[in-house]
C-alpha cells in the first residue's frame, strides 16, 4: 500500500540480483483498502511497518517520531503520509535518473544483498529492510555526521515493532558480489543513502569498503556504531 504499489516501476528478480529486471509501466489508479490489512498475518503486517518506518526516517522526522513506540493506533493518517512522500519522490524523478528517487532505496543495498544470500527464501521482503537500515545508520554515523544516539532511535523503533535489526550473515565477503550489482550502484562502486538526521537523507558515494565492512561487523555483533 505504501511503497511498490506507488510509482510505476514493475521488476523481477533474478539468481544474480533483486529488481534488475523491469519496466516503467504506470497505473491508471491505485486503491488502498485497509481492511484487506485486517487480514493479514502478524508477521506481514511487522514486514510492512519495515517499509512505513523508512518513510519517516528518510523524509518525515514527526511521521517517525509517531512510529518510535509500536504500530500506531491508526493506520490511516500514516499510511496517506507515506503515500504522499513515495508519490512525491517518484514524480521528481519518474524515470530514475536524477538520483532523487534513490533516497526510497534505505536500507534496500544491504536488504536485497540478503535477500540474495538466501536465494529470496526464509527472509521477508520488510525484515531484510529493516536489518539494512540498521547498517544504512552504523554507516551514516561514519560517514555522514548522523548521531550515535539517534541511530539506536532507528534501532530501537525497529524492535519496537518486532522487526529484525541484526542477520549471521551480515559479513562483507558474503554480500558484496551482490550488493556490487544493486541498481543503485555505478562503475565508481556501491551508492549508499545515508541518514544527515531524522527525516533527511542522501544518496553518498565514495564510502570505503573498510568503513562498510565495520558497520556490518558492528550490526551482525550486536554492537553500537562507532564514527
Amino acid at each position: 500500500m505504501v511503497d511498490s504499489s506507488v510509482g510505476g516501476k514493475t521488476g523481477i528478480d533474478l539468481p544474480e540480483g533483486k529488481n534488475l529486471v523491469g519496466a516503467f509501466h504506470p497505473p491508471k489508479a491505485v486503491l488502498a483498502d485497509l481492511r484487506w490489512l485486517e487480514s493479514l498475518p502478524d508477521v506481514e503486517k511487522r514486514a510492512g511497518m519495515a517499509e512505513v518506518i523508512k518513510y519517516g526516517a528518510i523524509a518525515d522526522a514527526k511521521l517517525f517520531a509517531s512510529l518510535e513506540k509500536g504500530p500506531p493506533r491508526s493506520m490511516t493518517k500514516v499510511i496517506k503520509r507515506c503515500v504522499e512522500i513515495k508519490a512525491k519522490l517518484a514524480g521528481e524523478d519518474e524515470w530514475d535518473t536524477k538520483g532523487r528517487r534513490a533516497l526510497l532505496n534505505f536500507g534496500h543495498t544491504v536488504a536485497h544483498g540478503l535477500e540474495g544470500v538466501a536465494a529470496y527464501e526464509g527472509l521477508r521482503h520488510g525484515e531484510a529492510v529493516a536489518i539494512g537500515m540498521a547498517v544504512a545508520a552504523h554507516l551514516s554515523v561514519k560517514t555522514h555526521g548522523f548521531k550515535k544516539k539517534t541511530a539506536e532511535k532507528l534501532k530501537a523503533a525497529m524492535r519496537a515493532h518486532g522487526l529484525p535489526v541484526t542477520h549471521p550473515d551480515l559479513c562483507w565477503e558474503k554480500l558484496s558480489p551482490v550488493m556490487a550489482r544493486d541498481k543503485k550502484a555505478t562503475l565508481h562502486g556501491i551508492r549508499w543513502v545515508l541518514l544527515r538526521k531524522i527525516g533527511r537523507a542522501d544518496l553518498v558515494a565514495g564510502v570505503t569498503e573498510k568503513k562498510m565492512q565495520m558497520a556490518l561487523e558492528e550490526v551482525r555483533e550486536g554492537r553500537p556504531p562507532k564514527g
